[in-house]
């Protein structure tokens, strides 16, 4: 088991780094995706990176840290309806993902416990 779990996180590691070469390489990528097209190297590394990326976004609603995937899906969901930048959006999406790893392995914050204990201890 710890395994698997150590693979997931590392895929979330991969789509952590993707992310920030999106943060600043983003329009160069971008530019050559439009001229290379999508079956070059290129587009296929990309591609099968932004694939990654949203397994782990949807696998992750299934780990013990749900809530921080949650909120990684209504940031890409409600970023789009709230008119949110592409740039704001990837600054969210690299803080969550920074901490999901940080609390992985440093932190280790039960959000179950923490949100029981917000409701009951009035």
């Amino acid at each position: 088991m710890a395994m698997w779990t150590n693979i997931f996180y590392g895929v979330v590691a991969l789509a952590l780094v993707f992310q920030i070469v999106l943060l600043f390489l983003g329009e160069k990528i971008h530019g050559k995706l439009k001229t290379q097209g999508n079956y070059s190297l290129l587009g296929i590394v990309c591609n099968t990176l932004t694939a990654a990326t949203v397994v782990v976004f949807f696998g992750g609603v299934f780990s013990t840290q749900s809530a921080l995937f949650i909120f990684l899906l209504f940031n890409i969901f409600l970023g789009k309806w709230m008119g949110w930048r592409t740039l704001t959006k990837r600054i969210i999406t690299i803080m969550v993902l920074a901490f999901v790893l940080i609390n992985k392995y440093q932190l280790h914050i039960n959000f179950y416990k923490q949100i029981y204990n917000l409701f009951t201890q009035w």
